[in-house]
């Protein structure tokens, strides 16, 4: 991913908290991580942070960007072939639902927003 990245001209950063251990499959997390970064590709406005870290009992999963999104708009983000106005032409609205199903059937919780200032955070807790 990360030569995608840099054809984009997006920088990641990253806060990974290191010796934290999923109890999951490796495909599954494989998967849904492997779509999350790929919408950071597709919609990330110059620089991207992710953090992993645990938090009491939880592991949390923290993806920011920039967008062109208004404050707000992230209230149908996962819902099933629902696209955003920053929609690519080629997509569908699959991606972040299939991320919430995932994220559900794992048994913790996703959330989404945008900032007054254009920032995009997506969130799970596992």
């Amino acid at each position: 991913k990360a030569e995608r990245f840099a054809a984009k001209g997006l920088t990641v950063n990253s806060q990974i908290t290191p010796d934290i251990q999923l109890q999951f499959s490796r495909d599954l997390c494989a998967r849904l991580l492997d779509e999350v970064m790929d919408n950071l590709v597709k919609y990330g406005e110059k620089e991207a942070t992710v953090t992993l870290k645990k938090e009491n009992d939880r592991i949390l999963l923290e993806f920011a960007n920039g967008t062109s999104l208004p404050a707000g708009s992230s209230d149908q983000i996962f819902d099933r072939f629902t696209t955003l106005e920053n929609a690519a032409p080629e997509a569908v609205g699959l991606g972040l639902s299939y991320v919430k199903d995932t994220v559900l059937q794992m048994g913790g919780r996703i959330s989404a927003s945008v900032t007054e200032d254009h920032l995009f955070r997506l969130q799970i807790a596992l």
